[in-house]
């Protein structure tokens, strides 16, 4: 065993354990390097150390500063954990957490590290070495050292019991977190959350989700919008001339105007500002205007985030300030509403968060942990009386039918329609008096955690290869007959898994529609029928069938 410890500097002491500086790049690598061997198992416990939030305290500040003993550390050390090879051992990581959820009462006293909570399926499903969980404790109720032995054991309990999903440790039990089926009824007009005339803050209202929900409620209420973005928008009356001749890089910002005058043309009253839902001077002067114009706020929906395809990628492979934008936009942005929101709409405030808050998700590790934070910094402003917020846990909206095409089953097949997501956000908001966290599964929740929570994704079945095969699309390259061998091989796996019939020689994966889950189906096959290993991200550098097969065929010759 060796003992890891937080401290001002790295260092490596005499009875073997060491010393690192949390979330510092280049600790954690220094440390593998200086292992003997590679763990197999590995107890992340650095957010114990984390001090409470003051309650004179900028809660924004103290969430950015503990991420570096909480979610970078641990994506430091998942870093660390990667298998480039394809052949490493399995790893069992274990992310410890204290009153980071919460069980039963007011003891939800961490929330900066929910983060933690939702990084953890993200992790294992994009690295086919490691299996990861969640435990969280009371670190505080503990008391003297017999406690923290009983403590100790229940870690330890938790961490090889079969692995059921998140639990958390109170008093000597231990929880294991589930969902109940929450039935809201149709609404009758006088049970609705909107009523006529609202005025309506939607921060990302510029967005397409936003864009759906302000659509629906001038229409069905003739609410006042006030939609913010992070795009500047051009004074109003220079609107025409912009439209005229966009220039480069605008196309954006001329896709906003439009749409503000298409909800305008609607019959709607808009009024539409520039700012980033973190900043908390322009989030003021948004408010301010729209007090100065309409009298003041109503409703708040809290949609904004990040949704540039280059904030999305394997864990590990993201840098801090690719995080860092997913943390601003959903918990930066809360606790900047908190502030600048005032005595304004204190029973009507709700959020656009999501479900890879709870099932994680291919390339969503760093998205799914800043909705999970933003789900906890909900429950602690219910608890204090700070807002009667709800926080919603979406599953993916179909709004543009081509884009989520191009996405795994594992989105398509669960895809809410614009109806069906303006319909349940408005069932969501009128239980805010009753519920104050609610996931929205269009399918079996219970499945769905039971297949990327607690299965193993990377074990693929011995099904029968029963498959439908489609005729091989157009593509920009020609046809090339695999070679006998590798490359044959590598095609039959490729037919299987993409359902296409025939592969060549030269196709790409992707131009096939492959996508991140596939790939996961696909290096699980060839692992198994060639006794091959090659990591989920191989794929990437190698994504025909002959790069692949000479990658294979070059380890072969290199290992014999």
């Amino acid at each position: 065993m060796t003992a890891v410890r937080d401290g001002d500097r790295f260092e490596q002491h005499d009875d073997g354990s060491f010393t690192i500086r949390s979330g510092r790049p280049g600790d954690m690598s220094e440390l593998f390097y200086s292992l003997v061997v590679s763990p197999r198992a590995i107890v992340h416990g650095f957010s114990l150390a984390s001090a409470e939030a003051g309650p004179d305290g900028d809660p924004a500040a103290h969430f950015s500063a503990e991420q570096n003993r909480g979610f970078h550390s641990a994506l430091e050390l998942a870093r660390e954990l990667v298998d480039n090879t394809g052949s490493a051992p399995r790893a069992e990581l274990v992310l410890l957490t204290s009153l980071a959820v919460n069980v039963a009462g007011a003891e939800l006293r961490h929330p900066e590290h929910a983060t933690l909570a939702a990084l953890a399926p993200s992790l294992q499903q994009e690295n086919p070495r490691l299996r990861c969980r969640h435990v969280d404790l009371d670190t505080a109720g503990a008391g003297g050292a017999p406690g923290l032995e009983a403590l100790a054991e229940a870690v330890l309990a938790a961490s090889v019991c079969a692995h059921e999903g998140p639990v958390a440790v109170r008093a000597g039990e231990t929880w294991l977190r589930h969902y109940e089926p929450y039935p809201i009824a149709d609404l009758e007009p006088e049970e609705r959350p909107f009523r006529d005339g609202d005025t309506v803050l939607i921060t990302g209202g510029l967005g397409d989700v936003g864009l759906v929900l302000a659509r629906h409620l001038a229409g069905a209420y003739g609410c006042r919008l006030v939609l913010t973005g992070r795009s500047a928008l051009p004074p109003r009356q220079e609107w025409d001339a912009y439209l005229a001749d966009v220039p480069p890089g605008g196309e954006r910002t001329a896709r906003h105007i439009r749409n503000v005058r298409d909800l305008e043309e609607r019959g709607a009253t808009v009024l539409a500002l520039s700012a980033d839902v973190a900043d908390e001077e322009k989030m003021g002067a948004v408010v301010a205007e729209a007090v100065a114009r309409f009298g003041g706020i109503d409703v708040v929906v809290h949609g904004a985030g990040v949704q540039d395809g280059a904030y999305f990628n394997f864990a590990h492979l993201m840098d801090r300030q690719q995080c860092d934008a997913h943390m601003a936009a959903k918990v930066g942005g809360f606790h900047v509403l908190q502030k600048v929101l005032g005595d304004h709409c204190p029973d009507r405030r709700i959020t656009l968060s999501s479900v890879a808050a709870v099932l994680g998700g291919m390339t969503l590790g760093p998205y799914a942990a800043a909705n999970a934070a933003l789900d906890a910094y909900v429950r602690v402003a219910r608890t204090r009386g700070a807002g009667r917020w709800v926080t919603v846990d979406w599953d993916t909206w179909n709004i543009d039918p081509d884009r989520v095409a191009g996405h795994s089953g594992a989105v398509v097949d669960f895809a809410m329609t614009p109806a069906e997501g303006v319909d349940v956000l408005e069932r969501a908001l009128s239980a805010a008096d009753r519920a104050g966290h609610l996931v929205i599964s269009t399918g079996s929740l219970d499945a769905r955690i039971a297949q990327w929570v607690t299965g193993d994704i990377h074990e693929a079945g011995d099904d029968d290869d029963d498959r439908e095969r489609h005729p091989r699309p157009e593509l920009n390259n020609a046809y090339v007959e695999p070679s006998e061998g590798t490359e044959a091989t590598l095609a039959a796996i490729w037919s299987r898994v993409l359902g296409i019939e025939p592969i060549g020689a030269l196709d790409n994966f992707f131009e096939l529609g492959g996508h991140s889950l596939l790939a996961i189906e696909l290096t699980t096959r060839i692992r198994k029928s060639l006794s091959a290993s090659v990591p989920v991200t191989g794929l990437l550098e190698c994504p025909t069938v002959r790069q692949l097969a000479e990658l294979l065929d070059v380890r072969d010759d290199e290992e014999g």
